[in-house]
């Protein structure tokens, strides 16, 4: 018999002072789009140079939206930006 934990995992975030963070398990994808996505996203905002160092050190608010900042130069998709958006929704 299937349980919770079997679904779903917790975790402790320290940077949100310990609150706890569940997340749905899914199914790890590698297509090659996801692949070269997930390239972009490294090369973007990892490294000593990266989005995520250049971000540091602000408010939990600021922080956020300084990410999806340097996110949103990835293209469609990466930010939820509004391109993103109307592939899913329909408007009436």
């Amino acid at each position: 018999m299937a349980t919770l934990a079997d679904a779903f995992r917790a975790y402790v975030k320290p940077s949100m002072d310990g609150a706890i963070i569940i997340r749905k398990r899914t199914v790890t994808r590698k297509s090659s789009k996801v692949l070269e996505r997930n390239a972009a996203f490294a090369t973007t905002m990892g490294g000593p140079g990266g989005g995520v160092v250049q971000c540091r050190g602000k408010p939990w608010k600021e922080y956020v939206s300084c990410l999806r900042s340097k996110a949103s130069t990835l293209g469609p998709g990466t930010a939820k930006g509004a391109e993103y958006r109307k592939k899913f929704w329909r408007h009436k």
